[in-house]
């Protein structure tokens, strides 16, 4: 009698583990929409406002952008490791969405280290109208209407191969050029050997716009240049 109830436990035990892992398997969709709220729960009737929120709560699931235009950055804090475990992104049926993280939001950096680093291979890339508040390494990337508040380090090793560059406010490729150090266009560098932060009335200028920063300290620019490079352009 004590063996069969024995038995029966463990055939009980088997079948909830089966329906446990069945269950980790399954992906659980997250929708986003404009007209969205991130304090909800990302189900279809209460979508969140954002991607990064939704992204912020996947894990191996589904993420269902709905018609409208997104803007700030998006970060997902996890990708997956495998196949099984990836998140995937994507427009609802029917509907078509559109990412613009440069129009409101500046990239913000003030570690007093070495923090931004790009690496760019060969793509028609461009880094503008941002804000950096520590030293910047940068390779084969035009940078564009920017503020540097720190000594600009160049790479010695970039590939010298042609890099694209675009047309104005155009995705359009006008050419190619040779940017082994990158480029930097309009750019204005504030630095000396203890720079870390700026005072907001220069950030203001520099971005149209007051930013408001926390330890914000007043220093003194030794030099402000103002660097216009023409690329090289040749026929495609």
């Amino acid at each position: 009698m004590l063996k069969r109830i024995f038995l029966s436990l463990q055939c009980v035990l088997l079948i909830l583990t089966l329906f446990a892992q069945k269950g980790k398997l399954v992906s659980k969709e997250y929708h986003v929409a404009v007209n969205g709220s991130n304090n909800n729960n990302g189900s279809i009737s209460k979508p969140f406002k954002t991607i990064s929120a939704a992204a912020k709560k996947a894990m191996r699931d589904v993420i269902i952008v709905h018609a409208g235009v997104y803007r700030g950055q998006v970060a997902p804090l996890r990708c997956g490791n495998s196949e099984k475990e990836r998140i995937w992104y994507g427009a609802a049926k029917g509907e078509k969405f559109e990412v613009k993280g440069s129009v409101t939001k500046n990239f913000l950096h003030d570690n007093r280290v070495q923090d931004f680093s790009l690496e760019v291979n060969h793509g028609p890339v461009m880094v503008g109208n941002n804000l950096f508040l520590s030293q910047v390494r940068l390779s084969q990337v035009a940078f564009l209407h920017n503020l540097i508040a720190w000594k600009l380090w160049e790479t010695n090793d970039a590939d010298p191969r042609p890099t694209p560059f675009l047309k104005p406010h155009s995705t359009a490729i006008a050419g190619f050029h040779i940017n082994p150090s990158g480029d930097a266009f309009t750019t204005l560098f504030f630095w000396d050997e203890q720079t870390c932060l700026l005072q907001q009335i220069i950030i203001s200028r520099a971005n149209g716009r007051q930013c408001e920063l926390d330890g914000c300290k007043t220093i003194k620019s030794h030099q402000e240049e103002i660097i216009s490079n023409t690329p090289f352009t040749k026929n495609v």
